[in-house]
């Protein structure tokens, strides 16, 4: 009788086969801060750089979508439903992707979606190397261990960035002579929103 071998891990591509909805945001993650960088730093230009800003906070309603759906799997068009829904981080993220994709670029507003995407990312990232082998790509590792070793500052920046985010649209509000877009009334509507539901 032939003696059984232990299984090893399972490898890169069945875990992200097996993990379907996970890639899948890991995939639109990916792509939210490789667009994000291509708005923060424009080295295309920045007519290009404006286009990045829209595919950023696209990818990242996307991201949002996919999350809440993954939390709350069963739609239904009732109260409850909506109420339990706006207590989820991903909607307020969805609408927050949606408000300010109809709005002129604020460079603050592409921070939190960037980080929050990128840490995230790093995440599953690590968890992909180990599905394919602990000492998969050592260097790769080696950065992903530094950026999960600064997780604590990088949220602290989040939140400094989103709580200067709504006195700084306001100031752009008053400044702008002619409000061609209301998707800007709605931002600071809907970060005071914000502010009052977590007080």
């Amino acid at each position: 009788r032939a003696e059984r071998r232990p299984r090893g891990p399972p490898g890169g591509d069945q875990f992200l086969m097996t993990n379907k909805l996970d890639t899948a945001m890991w995939l639109s993650r990916l792509f939210t801060v490789y667009c994000s960088a291509l708005f923060v730093l424009p080295l295309l230009g920045l007519h290009e750089a404006a286009s990045f800003y829209q595919r950023a906070l696209l990818a990242n309603a996307l991201t949002s979508a996919l999350r809440l759906h993954q939390r709350l799997p069963h739609f239904q068009l009732s109260r409850a439903f909506l109420a339990q829904a706006l207590l989820e981080d991903s909607c307020h993220y969805l609408l927050y992707s949606l408000i300010f994709v109809n709005s002129y670029p604020v460079t603050m507003s592409i921070f939190p979606v960037l980080l929050f995407s990128l840490l995230h990312a790093a995440t599953y990232t690590k968890k992909v190397l180990d599905a394919k082998g602990s000492n998969s790509l050592p260097l790769l590792r080696s950065v992903l261990d530094k950026l999960s070793a600064n997780q604590q500052n990088i949220l602290k920046f989040i939140a400094c960035n989103e709580i200067f985010l709504m006195p700084a649209t306001m100031i752009f509000l008053i400044l702008e002579k002619n409000l061609k877009n209301y998707g800007l009334v709605l931002i600071v509507a809907w970060h005071c929103l914000l502010i009052l539901f977590v007080s």
